[in-house]
């Protein structure tokens, strides 16, 4: 799975009111895709789509602030305990873990928030990109974000 699968090139176009028949800008259009569904979860940390993912203990545990956290995937015997903020993890070497939404689950906000900053970037100056979206859009996004430092 991917970004593109949150988020599909025709749903993107629809929201940008890109003409189906207009294709000269179709990969710029999923590059955005991409780089909006990245944006959202290193800000967030709510993982879009499912995949598999290796955490590496340092002295002997893990904190793991992404969600969320589906199943253990590795056989490895480990201790979990479920914080506020993240799930602590404790072993002797790493934990795979399944972690991010299926696909249906992903919270409505946040595939707003998506075409949001694909239209931001879309529709922008021709110097758009993620880190100068508008201070509305970001602060609207802060909202979503599971922690702050």
């Amino acid at each position: 799975m991917a970004f593109i699968d949150v988020v599909t090139l025709a749903e993107a176009k629809a929201y940008l009111r890109v003409d189906d028949g207009f294709t000269e800008d179709d990969s710029l259009i999923t590059l955005l895709i991409n780089a909006a569904g990245d944006y959202l979860e290193k800000y967030t940390n709510h993982l879009l789509y499912s995949r598999d993912k290796t955490y590496q203990f340092y002295d002997g545990c893990v904190r793991v602030y992404d969600y969320p956290i589906n199943s253990q995937v590795s056989v490895d015997t480990v201790e979990s305990e479920v914080l506020s903020l993240y799930t602590l993890y404790e072993g002797d070497d790493e934990v795979t873990l399944n972690v991010g939404y299926d696909v249906a689950d992903v919270p409505f906000m946040l595939k707003v928030k998506m075409f949001e900053v694909i239209d931001a970037m879309y529709n922008g100056n021709e110097n758009a990109s993620v880190t100068n979206i508008s201070d509305d859009l970001f602060e609207s996004i802060t909202l979503y974000r599971r922690f702050m430092i």
